[in-house]
């Protein structure tokens, strides 16, 4: 695992910590349609592992995953 660039996805604080489950969910459908190809980049899972900081009320859901720039042709 050497050098890469990542994205950040940050989901939005929630009122009841108890929806913890309910905002990974909502993370994966997001993260499922959002196409970073518009932006010149893909995601590179095998690059390294995306990575899960979890879920809090506060700071809503946030995950990290790998990305690599698109090739040129």
């Amino acid at each position: 695992m050497g050098e890469h660039l990542v994205m950040w996805f940050q989901g939005e604080p929630y009122k009841d910590e108890n929806w913890y489950g309910g905002a990974h969910a909502e993370m994966g459908r997001a993260i499922e349609r959002y196409r970073p190809e518009r932006y010149g980049y893909r995601f590179a899972y095998e690059l390294a592992p995306s990575y899960t900081f979890g879920a809090n009320a506060q700071k809503g859901c946030r995950v990290l995953i790998p990305i690599a720039p698109l090739e040129k042709k």
